[in-house]
């Protein structure tokens, strides 16, 4: 897929009706030609922090490599960090319009957040990808984080990550049947990495 001349990722999901890469272009899947770009008005999802009286909006940082669909609803899922300039880092899972009208803008919606700091997360911990059922999206939060302090020094993303063992991992689990307000569960648990959740699963109330 090749876009002003510079290879896009080979990460794509399906989206409001297209194949979205996840560089936000939009491409034919039978010859990968690209042949747009997702409306940029599409509806913002990051909050704002009250301080001193006025609301300071907070900043997309990240999202996973691996954005995830949901079973039923054909939603499009993905996890993003908000950077606030107060209050700690965020983590949102967002869902984007399954379909709609033909060149209007994708509507997006927070089904669940978090303040990391609440549930005892330092720092902004690396999230490459997280499972989602038909009522749950599951997150592992490894302690495995990125020195956003390191990252303009021009020595690359990977090589500069931290690990804290000490910190362990934190699972997070949100009930989809409920509204974005609800807090999440969350869970201790040793210290460990994966890239990647595969095929996550749920009968009733029981994850797999």
């Amino acid at each position: 897929l090749q876009e002003r001349g510079v290879l896009e990722p080979g990460r794509f999901y399906p989206a409001h009706n297209k194949e979205v890469a996840v560089a936000e272009s939009i491409f034919d899947p039978k010859t990968l030609e690209t042949i747009g770009r997702v409306d940029g008005k599409a509806t913002p999802f990051v909050g704002t922090t009250k301080k001193f009286g006025l609301n300071v909006p907070g900043t997309e940082l990240f999202s996973t490599a691996h954005p995830q669909r949901h079973p039923t609803t054909g939603e499009t899922l993905n996890y993003h960090l908000e950077l606030r300039p107060v209050g700690g880092p965020v983590a949102h899972i967002v869902a984007t319009s399954a379909s709609g009208s033909a060149g209007g803008p994708i509507e997006r919606r927070i089904v669940g957040s978090v303040e990391l700091e609440k549930i005892g997360v330092s720092g902004i911990p690396y999230v490459h990808s997280f499972g989602v059922t038909e009522d749950y999206v599951v997150l592992m939060l490894y302690p495995l984080t990125i020195p956003f302090d390191k990252l303009a020094n021009g020595q690359g993303f990977l090589p500069q990550l931290e690990w804290d063992e000490s910190a362990g991992s934190k699972v997070v689990v949100w009930d989809l049947r409920f509204g974005p307000t609800r807090a999440p569960s969350t869970w201790k648990a040793p210290a460990c990495w994966a890239y990647h959740l595969v095929n996550a699963f749920n009968e009733g109330g029981l994850i797999t």
